[in-house]
Formats: structure tokens, C-alpha cells, sequence
């Protein structure tokens, strides 16, 4: 797909449509980054649930499959904001990335309180749960991504989520 796309780029295009192709090429940059997170990542995982016939908790089953819910729905608004650039659900898709954050960050302290507690079954699948979290919230962010060109253009989009001030890194002088 992106190399389709690089082909068509080289002919007669307004300075819009090149912009366009660029946006497409680096979501189809994304779509395959997330192919790959699924083949070589979760379906690697779900090998080793399998080879060692072990199984989530109750709860740590739940999270996971809450998160995977949220990313194909953002995946969905992901799809949408390509096709429609609709600015709202730009925003809303870049609202639902820092959700996702949050959702991953509360997931990996719930994990490690079953695991304080003893559960033979958080115990027993801990690396699985937690590189899965990570997996779904980088396929999330890779989609989100999409939101950026367009935000960016309508002025909606900050630099750097850094506080004021703390941008401002100060480095040693240089000689």
C-alpha cells in the first residue's frame, strides 16, 4: 500500500494531495506496524498461554478484554476521521489515546496487587498480561495517530503534553 501510494505521489499532485498521500502512506506505515504487534507480539503470547496451558484471572481476563474492546472502537473512530477528516472525531480519537493511558497505567497497578496478594494465576501469567497491555495501548496510539495532520492543522494540537516551563530542559552549556 505504501508503495502504491509513493508511486502515485510522484506525478502531477497539488501541494494538498501530496500532503494527502503522505498521510496515507504513514497510516499504512501504522496499519503494518500493528500487523506486526498482532503477529509477533499477541499471537506469540497466546502461544505461550497455550503451550503452558495457563489462564488469566477472572480480573485480569476482564481488563484485557476491556482494553481490546476500546481499541477496536478506536480503531473504528480511527477509520473514520481517515476517510471523513472530521475534526471532532479527531479530537475525540486523541481524548480516547489518553483514556487508553490511563486504562493501561490502572491495569498494570491492578496486576501488580494480585500478584501482592498471591493469586497463582496472576502469578503464573504476569509477563503474558503485562506485555499484552502494552501491545494493545501501542496498536491504540498507532491508530490515534491518524488524528494528528488534522489537528495539527486546525491549531488543536499541542507540542508537547510537558507542563509550561518544563519543556525548557536545561542542558549543560556547550562549549
Amino acid at each position: 500500500m505504501k508503495l502504491y501510494i509513493a508511486e502515485v505521489n510522484r506525478g502531477s499532485m497539488s501541494v494538498a494531495e501530496a500532503q494527502r498521500g503522505i498521510e496515507l502512506t504513514d497510516f499504512a506505515i501504522n496499519l503494518e506496524r500493528a500487523g506486526d504487534i498482532v503477529a509477533k507480539n499477541l499471537l506469540v503470547l497466546t502461544q505461550e498461554l497455550r503451550d503452558k496451558n495457563l489462564r488469566f484471572s477472572r480480573d485480569g481476563w476482564s481488563e484485557l478484554a476491556g482494553l481490546h474492546n476500546r481499541v477496536m472502537a478506536n480503531m473504528q473512530l480511527a477509520l473514520n476521521v481517515l476517510v471523513s477528516s472530521d475534526l471532532d472525531s479527531a479530537r475525540q480519537l486523541v481524548v480516547e489515546k489518553e483514556r487508553m493511558r490511563r486504562l493501561e497505567r490502572t491495569s498494570h497497578d491492578r496486576h501488580l496487587k494480585r500478584l501482592q496478594s498471591g493469586m497463582p494465576q496472576s502469578i503464573d501469567t504476569s509477563d503474558i498480561h503485562l506485555e499484552a497491555v502494552r501491545a494493545l495501548k501501542e496498536i491504540n496510539s498507532l491508530m490515534a495517530s491518524v488524528a494528528y495532520p488534522l489537528l495539527t492543522q486546525s491549531g488543536d494540537l499541542l507540542e508537547s503534553r510537558l507542563a509550561r516551563g518544563a519543556a525548557e530542559v536545561r542542558a549543560p552549556a556547550m562549549a
